[in-house]
């Protein structure tokens, strides 16, 4: 039956269903934190970079996504993994604590610093270069950018 629709439609039933499993996944997540009542806004965001781990890489290579530069969807496609270790790790080191030796412990616990710092390195530079999310079109409406007072390039 799913090979009698055309690829487009496959390609958003594939999309919406990815999307139903993310939302389900993070309300199963947030409602065991509250379960537990041991949760905490570090949880809710270790949850949050899985699902984005997941999104992102889909999203970079979407139709829409066509538009941007090719560092752009390489840059969404590789902090995937970054984001996915890093929750894995949170989540690991916070739930099972028990069953890690000293030594793996420590080495996770000083590993998931460095995964978090380079997933929001590459975040930061995807959102401050200005072509993910474009600034607004007033300079470019006016043709001020780039020029001084007198008019001249700086």
């Amino acid at each position: 039956m799913f090979s009698t629709f055309s690829a487009a439609k496959r390609s958003t039933i594939l999309r919406n269903f990815i999307v139903v499993v993310a939302i389900a996944g993070v309300t199963v997540v947030v409602f065991e934190i509250v379960r537990r009542k041991t949760g905490s806004a570090v949880d809710l965001a270790y949850a949050i970079a899985l699902i984005a781990a997941f999104v992102l890489p889909l999203a970079a290579f979407t139709k829409g996504a066509r538009i941007f530069p090719r560092w752009i969807r390489i840059s969404l496609w590789l902090v995937s993994p970054i984001l996915l270790g890093w929750g894995s790790m949170g989540f690991l080191l916070r739930f099972a604590r028990t069953r890690l030796s000293p030594n793996e412990y420590y080495s996770l616990y000083y590993l998931k610093p460095t995964f978090g710092g380079m997933a929001l390195g590459i975040l930061l530079l995807l959102i401050l270069s200005g072509e993910l999310f474009p600034r607004s079109n007033i300079a470019k409406k006016t043709g001020t950018r780039g020029t001084d007072d007198q008019g001249s390039d700086r």
